[in-house]
């Protein structure tokens, strides 16, 4: 059975949320996106966005932050992560202070180096104020900037143009005899003229992730979903994240979860798949 260096199994956090409070699911989470980055810590002011029941506030701590503010939406999640901080035996404004406000009433004002890193976990598919966020942390400037978030994985962002091109070229010709050769050729000229054209600001490679955003709406009386009363949120595609890191001045790492030869994947899925993404960049 793997050691983990933050066992969340017999905390509090497994019991103030319905929100992934698996400890497996904290456990791996933790591990990958905090203390194989212990260095980003130690010793640091982080902010903590979204910060729900303060879970990763508390394994930040734990890895040696000077101190964590924790911003979140709802006040009971505030309650309860001041709370939970308390109970395994950390002070409030010593070690950490939780604030209920919107994330962008909170990022607007901040000042410049306030923070040394600053985490984003979970949040950034419950928004439609990506750029704003990003932007924002750009002002703030901190040394790191760790994201973890769902992705939208549509078809042009999981083939690239070139390789929709090429299948569609196969196909043109598979039925150049048939009936159906006038409709493919209409086919052709529509994706030709709706897709996106080449961005040199992400990865100028053969097959660029092509950037854009997956629009959706939420139940905002569910635990993890946005504030705002309109319940509409947006997915960024991986190439649109890639895309913003590079304008906005930031260098990236993806953090590389396959390279950890997990054998169960049980509870974090969405990992193996690539429906979600984690980062680390800076400035």
């Amino acid at each position: 059975m793997r050691k983990f260096t933050i066992d969340f199994g017999s905390t509090p956090f497994l019991f103030t949320s319905k929100t992934g409070a698996s400890s497996k699911r904290l456990n791996w989470r933790c591990e990958m996106l905090l203390t194989r980055n212990k260095r980003t810590l130690t010793g640091s002011k982080i902010l903590d966005l979204a910060s729900h029941d303060g879970r990763f506030t508390y394994a930040a701590l734990k890895l040696g932050a000077k101190h964590v503010t924790g911003v979140e939406g709802k006040q009971y999640l505030v309650d309860n992560a001041n709370n939970n901080l308390k109970k395994l035996g950390y002070h409030e404004f010593v070690d950490y202070n939780f604030i209920c406000d919107d994330l962008f009433n909170y990022l607007s004002n901040i000042k410049p180096y306030q923070f040394d890193t600053i985490l984003c976990f979970g949040f950034l598919y419950h928004t439609t104020k990506q750029v704003e966020l990003i932007r924002n942390i750009k002002r703030i400037s901190p040394k790191y900037f760790i994201i973890d978030t769902v992705i939208s994985k549509g078809l042009i962002n999981k083939y690239s143009i070139k390789s929709m091109d090429h299948i569609l070229s196969r196909i043109l010709k598979i039925f150049r005899k048939t009936r159906l050769i006038h409709l493919f050729k209409i086919m052709s000229i529509i994706i030709r003229k709706l897709r996106f054209p080449k961005n040199n600001y992400v990865n100028n490679s053969k097959d660029i992730k092509q950037p854009y955003l997956l629009f959706g709406e939420e139940d905002i009386h569910d635990e993890g979903a946005i504030v705002h009363s309109s319940g509409l949120v947006a997915q960024p595609s991986e190439g649109f994240l890639e895309m913003m890191f590079t304008i906005e001045g930031f260098k990236y790492d993806k953090i590389k979860w396959h390279e950890e030869n997990i054998n169960n994947w049980d509870y974090i899925e969405p990992y193996q798949n690539g429906k979600r993404l984690s980062y680390i960049a800076y400035l």
